[in-house]
């Protein structure tokens, strides 16, 4: 089951799309769900029941076997949260990662200061996409209780889409004290007070990001075997994120696979040592199609879209 990342064309994504098209050429039955945060650019804790619901329904016709989730970018925390579920861990054998995240407190510094932790724990400062704040409001403006706050920082990422030097004083000076709360967040550009900023969010947004932190879980006790994959190059996600995810799941279950020249979502003119690395990636992927296998038999591959 494929979960795409933020993008408003869901499970209509030409990347996606191909990419479901290779996995069931390799011999993968593939399902893509069209979950509802789509149509609000968020993956947010309201997909777990979907995705759950999702994966009885492909298991069932399946005969009841096990299935693999592969989440891509920030669609790899709902995944993760509904393989912890009761249902999840009795029907996902496998997770498989691309981009994802791990401590969610980290990814917003990242995204509104363009600063992550290093491996030494200090922060570094790295370049961040213009549009990646303006995608975390789209994707959490709906958890605000005041309707004028949504609309002007929904017209804030409006102007901002196409040009990040469109001014927005007009629009932050009729803020309430909600929408004046995450646009403090928005603007702050010091990864320490970060934290602090989100203890001051609205209610609803707060009790998100902290249902939504993967960090905060115990990821060890996760049945399902994990493929962790990311690219050095990826601005949207650092990679660290993937090391950090590594290591709070158990290590006999999880392989973490780190890609020199792939960004987000591409792969640029790589080198033999991370062609090499990418190959082994995709085997490990393979390798979790022929382990099920082995244990149910095979079964005929092919692609489906659902709701």
């Amino acid at each position: 089951m494929l979960l795409p990342g933020l993008t408003a064309q869901g499970k209509a994504d030409e990347r996606l799309v191909d990419f479901a098209l290779n996995l069931a050429r390799a011999g993968f039955t593939v399902l893509v769900p069209d979950l509802s945060g789509r149509a609000t650019l968020s993956a947010g804790t309201a997909d777990v029941p979907e995705i759950l619901a999702t994966v009885a329904h492909l298991s069932d016709r399946l005969g009841g076997r096990q299935v693999g989730l592969v989440g891509i970018s920030y669609a790899v925390g709902p995944a993760i949260l509904a393989a912890l579920e009761p249902a999840g861990r009795e029907r996902v054998a496998t997770l498989v990662s691309f981009g994802g995240y791990h401590d969610l407190t980290h990814m917003v510094a990242w995204v509104t200061t363009g600063q992550r932790r290093g491996p030494d724990g200090a922060w570094i400062k790295g370049s961040v996409p213009d549009l990646a704040v303006w995608f975390f409001v789209a994707g959490n403006v709906r958890l605000l209780n005041d309707p004028i706050d949504r609309h002007l920082l929904n017209e804030m990422a409006r102007r901002r889409w196409n040009d990040a030097t469109v001014p927005v004083g007009d629009l932050a000076a009729r803020l309430g004290p909600e929408g004046q709360a995450v646009f403090a967040l928005l603007t702050n550009r010091d990864p320490e007070a970060v934290p602090s900023l989100i203890g001051t969010l609205p209610e609803r947004l707060r009790a998100e990001l902290a249902a939504l932190d993967l960090s905060k879980r115990d990821l060890k006790a996760l049945p399902a075997r994990l493929v962790l994959v990311h690219g050095k190059d990826d601005p949207v996600i650092p990679w660290t994120e993937s090391v950090s995810l590594a290591a709070a799941t158990d290590p006999a279950r999880t392989d973490l696979f780190l890609i020199g020249k792939m960004g987000h979502t591409e792969v640029g003119g790589i080198g033999l040592s991370d062609a090499l690395d990418l190959w082994r990636a995709i085997s490990a992927v393979l390798g979790e199609r022929e382990r099920l296998e082995e244990q149910t038999g095979p079964r005929a591959s092919g692609t489906g879209a659902g709701r």
